[in-house]
């Protein structure tokens, strides 16, 4: 990940926040282990609540994975639990990816105002992605 990444998301999003930053770590780390093609050579559904800032999480991986509410290539499901999978249309390959407990626990008592939320993203941006999220390939 680069700060050109960051860059599309902040355009994208509006703003940085963690999980906008977690989304895109997911996308990027999706496409890359199941070699998909992004836009249309990908599938994903995310469980998350449907309301910031956990749906934020869609964001980040609208921008990375290049699947979007309006090519149907991409589904939230109302959950209390996240859950990010991603498929390779092509080959039927699968990847699952759940929040590790440190990234919960970051964004639970990182305070709210908005600097401290873009300094707990970029923090993340560092962090490398098994301290973000625990990533199970599926067998197809």
């Amino acid at each position: 990940m680069n700060m050109e990444d960051i860059d599309r998301l902040i355009a994208f999003h509006g703003h940085l926040g963690p999980y906008a930053m977690i989304g895109l770590r997911m996308g990027l780390k999706a496409v890359s282990l199941l070699s998909a093609q992004r836009h249309f050579g990908i599938e994903i559904a995310v469980e998350c609540a449907d309301c910031p800032p956990q749906s934020c999480i869609v964001d980040g991986l609208q921008v990375s994975t290049g699947a979007t509410y309006g090519k149907r290539n991409i589904v939230l499901v109302k959950s209390s639990q996240i859950k990010v999978s991603a498929s390779n249309k092509k080959d039927g390959s699968r990847v699952c990816m759940t929040l590790t407990e440190k990234a919960q626990a970051s964004i639970a008592a990182m305070p709210k105002d908005h600097e401290s939320v873009e300094k707990t993203a970029m923090d993340m941006a560092r962090w490398p992605d098994e301290d973000l999220f625990q990533t199970e390939i599926m067998k197809t």
